[in-house]
């Protein structure tokens, strides 16, 4: 692999998630997984996401109904003027892109927001998974509602096996929750403005540093986080798409001010959204809970390639 310097890591808050009390396991630091509708096939499409990479890079920040448009036109007409193919042409040829990011976690900021906001400890668990869209257990909400799973968290066969198609409302799982907003899954299959499986990307992250022991609420000054690493075809329609419109903002969700409640750019006085009846709850002054430290966008060459370089005489 090597480091291609067509756009610089910017400092963000874009990431994982930053982890609550009694946890600090990451959602990412679990098998390599597509983000995009439940039941599409994942080890059939692998190729088609890694292979014949095109890097367009979403620097403009279009609106979203423009970028739809966008990535649906190239996908009927093929090359785009905008496109960057890695040259010569046997470079390219089932390669990949792939993004690297750093991510330090502000996990005594979140626990102490959540224990802030909760009566109980139960209830400051609920706060945690609503923000998250999972329980520590990995349990999804869209299964599990109203109390953690762990039996659910541990099967690899229904913990992604579901959907948000019957929560329009996000009464079960909140539409601004971090992994619903990163993984919208079947939410939009009715709705004509959102294609979500032209968005789907492989990812990967794993923890780095000292987990902040259990209940503790003040910063041990340790760093601790996630390295995120992203791999596709396209930077623009899957990375970049993905961060910007549905992590950094709202519009798509039908609420363009809230942003992402753990990865987005919260600076304070932002808020975060939670359906429910008789009236809605909504948690105000979201400060940043995780801090972009590093990060490169790289091209992995497939075997073809590597074979080529290594016939190179000079």
């Amino acid at each position: 692999m090597w480091i291609i310097s067509m756009v610089p890591a910017r400092r963000e808050s874009t990431g994982t998630q930053a982890t609550g009390r009694g946890s600090s396991g990451s959602l990412l630091d679990k098998p390599a997984a597509i983000v995009g509708a439940a039941g599409t096939g994942v080890s059939r499409k692998v190729h088609s996401l890694l292979g014949q990479p095109k890097a367009r890079l979403c620097l403009d920040q279009p609106s979203l109904r423009d970028c739809e448009l966008e990535s649906r036109l190239e996908l009927l007409h093929g090359e785009s003027p905008f496109v960057l193919d890695p040259t010569p042409p046997v470079l390219g040829r089932n390669g990949t892109y792939v993004v690297f990011r750093k991510l330090h976690t502000k996990v005594a900021a979140y626990r102490q927001y959540l224990h802030a906001r909760a009566v109980s400890r139960a209830e400051e668990a609920l706060l945690g998974a609503k923000m998250v869209g999972r329980w520590p257990s990995g349990a999804p909400l869209a299964l599990a509602p109203t109390a953690d799973d762990p039996a659910l968290g541990q099967d690899a066969r229904r913990h992604n096996n579901f959907g948000y198609a019957d929560d329009p409302r996000g009464l079960k799982c909140p539409v601004g929750a971090h992994a619903r907003r990163a993984n919208p899954r079947d939410a939009f299959d009715n709705d004509g403005s959102v294609n979500v499986r032209l968005h789907r990307m492989i990812r990967r992250g794993t923890s780095y540093g000292p987990p902040l022991p259990d209940d503790a609420l003040d910063d041990d000054g340790l760093d601790r986080g996630i390295v995120f690493v992203f791999a596709g075809a396209h930077l623009k329609r899957q990375f970049e798409f993905v961060k910007t419109h549905w992590l950094n903002d709202g519009i798509f969700i039908g609420a363009p001010a809230e942003k992402d409640p753990l990865v987005g750019p919260n600076d304070g006085t932002g808020s975060f959204t939670i359906p429910q009846r008789p009236i809605r709850r909504r948690l105000p002054d979201l400060p940043p809970f995780v801090v972009t430290r590093g990060g490169e966008y790289c091209f992995a060459p497939g075997l073809r390639a590597m074979s080529w370089l290594a016939d190179l005489q000079t």
